[in-house]
């Protein structure tokens, strides 16, 4: 079995390679529908980052629409739902698999919930329902990231 590369969270690598994941859903959805009306924006932000990473925020922006599929790695405005976040606060949660188990998916919750009750996480408007080819996104980056 090939060895699955890693990169540093939020580096230049990891972004091209978030946008890869959802480019492959993307198409793996519109492959099965030809149909399908995909459309969907949002973005992430990480604020603090470490020097080398960047300064004050990074973040990264997709969007879908009118079969058009646009990657950003930096902030885009007017998204549909944006996830704000100190990146030390938000990379444990980057990294962590959920691997489909029902246990670890509460877990992750939990966590999430923690740091928006604490305001550590902020998260502004609401995403869409997905095509089924993006339950496996979150654990494609985790287990891609370092």
């Amino acid at each position: 079995m090939a060895e699955i590369p890693l990169y540093e969270f939020a580096s230049e690598h990891w972004f091209a390679m978030v946008e890869t994941q959802f480019r492959e859903r993307v198409q793996a959805a519109l492959a099965r529908d030809p149909h399908l009306k995909l459309a969907f924006s949002l973005c992430e932000v990480f604020t603090d980052p470490p020097a080398h990473i960047g300064r004050g925020a990074v973040g990264w922006s997709v969007r879908m629409q009118a079969g058009q599929f646009e990657f950003f790695a930096r902030e885009l405005g007017g998204m549909q739902h944006k996830v704000i976040a100190r990146y030390d606060d938000i990379q444990p949660l980057v990294r962590f698999r959920v691997g489909g188990d029902v246990e670890r998916a509460k877990h992750y919750a939990s966590l999430g919930e923690a740091l928006a009750r604490t305001g550590r996480v902020r998260v502004v408007g609401t995403l869409p329902p997905l095509p089924r080819e993006f339950a496996t996104l979150h654990d494609a980056v985790a287990e891609r990231t370092l």
